[in-house]
């Protein structure tokens, strides 16, 4: 998106958070900073509120504009003629409902749910097959599934919600929403208002409103907020107007459509990003974008660090298989054991050994170490689960 689009969507306070870092670097100019706060005055006097943003409408506005200024400055007309020309420009750059305005809104706002993998909807069947996983979907999915499956939401209160960094606005935002907790020794698939899925791990919480707020045609929109507690996948409903925020004690995360997975065990919170685009912050840091193949860590203090990954065990943890070729058994170690969360203990000799094979996530534990166990050609116990929580 070009300069120019940043603008407009500035005036009707709809950037995200890389479009708000391109314009301050922008504003650093001082001549394109007079230049902003005059098309900021001059929109606000014409009283117009609805835009067309697509770049090629607003680059042929800001032609005529700048070729009409130009043209006056020859002939000598530069001074007189200043105030028009910005008169022009919030007349053209507006567009009230004219030509494509209405059309923008619709793109702008509009809601894509994410498309799930046949990996995701057999991970879903299986789990839910051998009562590993409840879920929550929306109506028309959920005909097949046992009733028992089906996850009943509980109301929360005020007391539950304030140890995170939440303000006014936010808290009342949120009192108005469900929780879902997950139990021991199963996970839960929650597909949320606009689309989202969310995997939770097990000993987890999410709570979340039943609905969203809706878009707002004038100014920005609130956001899509929910909390988590434990471990979860998210697979984000792209939604360019509303951002989608996760809450966690440490910080939060500020998605810009994508799949990434956020782990608040160990007293900190941990968030590994699969695919497109996340912010981190907490509440003594300035927001960070990290890329795919990255994790953000923020620590009890605030302090945030960013590492990259591997996100094979991240991806394998949300779809409760993963193949593999010559994997070594340390990798294949550090899936199972987030996969359980137990601590398995092995002989260092076995950990750059490699094996081929596919592990599934829903069979016992017991029964995936052995069959690591026969792949490798080791005779005897060469594993040790640890009957501790990691």
């Amino acid at each position: 998106m070009n300069i120019n689009s940043i603008i407009i969507k500035s005036i009707i306070n709809s950037l995200n958070a890389e479009e708000q870092r391109l314009l301050d670097e922008w504003l650093k100019t001082e001549s394109n900073k007079r230049m902003y706060n005059n098309i900021r005055s001059h929109f606000h006097d014409s009283g117009s509120y609805l835009f067309n943003t697509s770049d090629e409408d607003v680059d042929k506005a800001w032609a005529k504009i700048g070729k009409r200024a130009d043209s006056e400055r020859k002939s000598g007309k530069w001074v007189s003629m200043i105030r028009h020309t910005w008169r022009v420009a919030a007349a053209v750059v507006a567009f009230i409902i004219i030509g494509g305005g209405m059309m923008w809104y619709e793109d702008y706002t509009r809601t894509t749910p994410p498309v799930l993998s046949e990996d995701i909807t057999g991970a879903i069947r299986e789990s839910v097959k051998a009562d590993k996983a409840d879920i929550l979907l929306a109506t028309d999915k959920t005909a097949d599934i046992p009733s028992r499956h089906v996850i009943k939401p509980q109301p929360i209160s005020k007391e539950q919600i304030v140890e995170y960094q939440l303000d006014a606005e936010e808290v009342e935002r949120i009192l108005e929403s469900k929780m879902i907790e997950t139990q021991r020794a199963k996970e839960s698939w929650v597909q949320l208002d606009d689309g989202t899925m969310v995997h939770l791990g097990n000993n987890s919480r999410i709570i979340y409103p039943e609905r969203f707020p809706k878009a707002s045609l004038f100014g920005a929109s609130s956001p899509r907020e929910v909390i988590v507690e434990g471990e979860a996948y998210f697979m984000v409903a792209h939604d360019a107007s509303r951002q989608f925020i996760v809450h966690t004690r440490m910080g939060d995360i500020i998605d810009y459509g994508t799949e990434f997975y956020v782990s608040t065990k160990s007293n900190s919170t941990r968030v590994a990003l699969v695919s497109g685009k996340i912010g981190v912050k907490s509440a003594t840091t300035q927001e960070r974008i990290l890329q795919p193949g990255q994790e953000a860590s923020i620590a009890a203090g605030g302090s945030l660090s960013v590492v990259q990954i591997d996100i094979d065990r991240y991806v394998a943890w949300n779809t409760g298989k993963y193949a593999f070729h010559e994997a070594t058994v340390r990798k294949l170690i550090s899936i199972v054991s987030m996969w359980y969360g137990r601590e398995v203990q092995y002989d260092e000799s076995l950990a750059e050994r490699t094996v081929s094979g596919v592990l599934y996530k829903y069979a016992d534990i017991r029964q995936t170490l052995e069959s690591l166990s026969l792949a490798l050609g080791v005779e005897g116990k060469c594993f040790n689960v640890r009957n501790t929580k990691k």
